[in-house]
């Protein structure tokens, strides 16, 4: 039996080559690799292929492309669908898919027609039930799936998961230990999907006899060890003051990106878009000088673009803000105004030698106006935080829900109105319990629009419920809930 690796293709990609000599006569458009048993890939006028050891073709049909053998299972393309052929050429399995890996340790990846990934078995049915953005390719056992929110985590041969873990990318485990990172940046972690130590770099490589190459956010690159230390400092970046300084002049001068949206929304500027400068000028009454600026200001910060003739027009990230009125992202930018001005007395209350409760400008803020205003804007980001949780199939299970903080009102709102049965109370007070802020008119809405809803006192409810929300925890920790929304 020919020993394959001794064949190779040619730099010109047109044959194969042994021993540095053509191993047939004839040439193609191109080929790769032979893989077992013993074919390899080729594509000519006729179309792609497979062709035997002497350069022959295998069997008689045409594809559009053609990929190596693997498991004896090769991945071929024909009028926009892709699927497996054995070595005869004929069919492995009915099923079209719109893109096919090859096979990798008995499974692999395909993606249909919807654009969802997920693994096949050698028998060409699916490994799970589940189908994900993204997949990759079985090593050791292990493989790496991507979710809807761009996470990642691993599965085994069954389609479980290993840890439950997810991360911003990750990669398949080698000697023991994956690539991942977090929002903090890359790093490695355990099998049990925990990072080896806390330190975060720009890049990593796979480790190499328990050593890795790694760079950091200055530039400098190191080998490591797998406990994280350093073992050596390959290369130190000369010491650039200047970049230094320029970065923290941009941490003390952030706070203009706060008013500069703030000014946009109370000026109501996001309902005037599209428009001309001056016509925008006029109808908000500010001079056409100083909105320029303000303009420079938004545009600098991608949030409209002027097209011509002083023509501006909100880009998709400022479409966030329209209508000015509604928008809870509008919204967000006047209550967050009020929250950089509270950070002014902050070393007076670092100074303070006792722990108080410094009532937020929420609870203080007499304009009904404006205390709308603010909890639009937080009942904006939870419904963008907690959506999600109103599909996971436990709600089924349970009956009296007690929720904490004025963000439950959100979350229970919808919950309360897509499951019937369910009945709900929040712990707190019109005047706020602790650093929970439920106001009387949103209690008083609450109650009324939710016959079932009710919002209780600290001490109530708790051996009524049979579930408790804790929306913060929620929101600080969305991973929680993230492995339910792939099943």
């Amino acid at each position: 039996m020919m020993d394959l690796s001794e064949i190779s293709v040619s730099p010109c990609e047109t044959h194969h080559l042994k021993d540095g000599k053509p191993f047939y006569e004839k040439k193609f458009l191109k080929v790769l690799k032979y893989h077992e048993p013993g074919l390899a890939p080729v594509l000519d006028t006729e179309g792609a292929y497979h062709i035997d050891l002497k350069g022959n073709p295998a069997y008689s049909p045409r594809f559009q492309r053609s990929f190596g053998f693997y498991h004896h299972r090769a991945a071929v393309e024909l009028s926009g669908e892709a699927f497996h052929i054995l070595p005869d050429g004929s069919l492995f399995y009915p099923q079209r898919y719109s893109w096919c890996g090859n096979f990798q340790e008995g499974f692999c990846v395909v993606r249909n027609f919807q654009n969802h990934y997920f693994h096949i078995t050698l028998e060409g049915t699916p490994l799970y039930p589940c189908q994900y953005a993204y997949v990759g390719d079985f090593k050791d056992g292990m493989a790496v799936i991507c979710n809807e929110k761009g996470l990642h985590t691993h599965i085994n041969s069954m389609g479980q998961f290993i840890h439950s873990r997810w991360f911003c990318q990750l990669d398949i485990f080698h000697k023991s230990f994956a690539r991942a990172k977090d929002e903090q940046g890359w790093s490695y972690i355990d099998r049990q999907g925990n990072f080896i130590d806390t330190k975060r770099y720009a890049a990593v490589e796979p480790f190499y006899n328990g050593i890795a190459y790694v760079e950091d956010f200055h530039g400098k690159r190191l080998l490591i060890n797998e406990e994280g230390e350093i073992v050596k400092t390959i290369y130190e970046p000369p010491y650039n003051d200047r970049h230094e300084l320029s970065a923290l002049s941009h941490d003390m001068v952030g706070f203009w990106k706060t008013w500069a949206l703030y000014s946009a929304v109370e000026l109501n500027i996001p309902n005037f878009l599209p428009g001309y400068l001056d016509e925008i000028a006029t109808e908000i009454s500010v001079p056409i000088s100083k909105l320029r600026r303000l303009f420079k200001a938004l545009w600098e910060m991608k949030i409209l673009q002027p097209t011509h003739n002083d023509y501006w027009e909100l880009t998709d990230k400022g479409k966030f803000l329209q209508p000015a009125t509604t928008s809870f992202m509008a919204a967000a930018s006047l209550m967050w105004g009020e929250v950089n001005k509270a950070w002014q007395n902050l070393p007076t209350l670092i100074r303070k030698t006792h722990d108080f409760h410094h009532t937020s400008f929420k609870e203080r803020e007499e304009n009904e106006s404006l205390l709308a205003t603010y909890h639009r804007a937080l009942d904006g980001y939870a419904q963008k935080d907690f959506l999600k949780a109103l599909d996971l199939s436990f709600w089924q299970n349970h009956k009296n829900l007690l929720g904490f903080g004025r963000c439950s009102l959100t979350l229970l709102s919808f919950l309360l109105e897509k499951y019937v049965h369910l009945n709900a109370k929040v712990v707190g007070t019109e005047k706020g319990l602790g650093h929970f802020d439920i106001p009387s008119v949103l209690k008083d809405r609450f109650q009324k629009d939710y016959p079932n809803g009710e919002v209780s006192g600290q001490n109530q409810g708790f051996s009524w419920a049979d579930a408790f929300i804790f929306p913060r925890f929620l929101h600080y920790f969305p991973s929680f809930f993230i492995p339910y929304f792939c099943l």
